[in-house]
């Protein structure tokens, strides 16, 4: 008797489908190097979704929005805590800059402060661990807007638009 390990479903695999016109699983694999039954398996959850195949999907869809999705279910993205919302352009923005007055020059001044001698000790972590948080959040907001413009079709740079219009780079660096 076999058993599987379910992996929970990828709604966003299926929902990149949809919006790049492609009804069906059987439809994707004819654009998509992928069998219908393994597109269906991967958006299912019934199988890992290799990183790779990941950004193929994202390129054959052309779809920006999906490699955040992945990127936030990996193991390395839940690690750091990313997460994805779909959020409309002026709350996104509200956000950030709220996030972006409390980190301020405060976060910065006390991050010098901690990195000079380039040890965290233990008198500095509760400070420590406090701006990492707030860059946390603030990386989140960034996040919000990226997507937001991928969602949107707006390029990142609008001077490689013809040359990179499947290409997208994610960093929560």
């Amino acid at each position: 008797m076999s058993s599987c390990v379910r992996i929970d479903a990828r709604p966003y695999l299926r929902k990149a489908r949809l919006a790049a016109g492609i009804t069906s699983t059987e439809a994707a694999s004819e654009i998509v190097p992928f069998s219908a039954d393994t597109i269906g398996r991967q958006e299912r959850g019934d199988v890992p979704l290799a990183p790779a195949d990941a950004v193929v999907l994202a390129r054959c869809y052309d779809s920006g929005e999906l490699l955040p999705y992945y990127c936030a279910e990996c193991p390395v993205g839940k690690a750091r805590g990313m997460v994805v919302t779909e959020r409309d352009l002026p709350l996104a923005t509200l956000r950030l800059t709220q996030r972006l007055r409390k980190a301020g020059k405060e976060i910065a001044d006390v991050l010098d402060l901690i990195a000079d001698d380039g040890v965290v000790d233990e008198a500095e972590m509760p400070v420590f661990d406090s701006a990492l948080s707030v860059l946390k959040e603030l990386n989140a907001s960034i996040f919000d807007i990226m997507l937001y413009a991928d969602m949107h079709g707006i390029e990142k740079e609008p001077a490689q638009k013809a040359s990179t219009r499947n290409s997208h780079h994610y960093s929560t660096a």
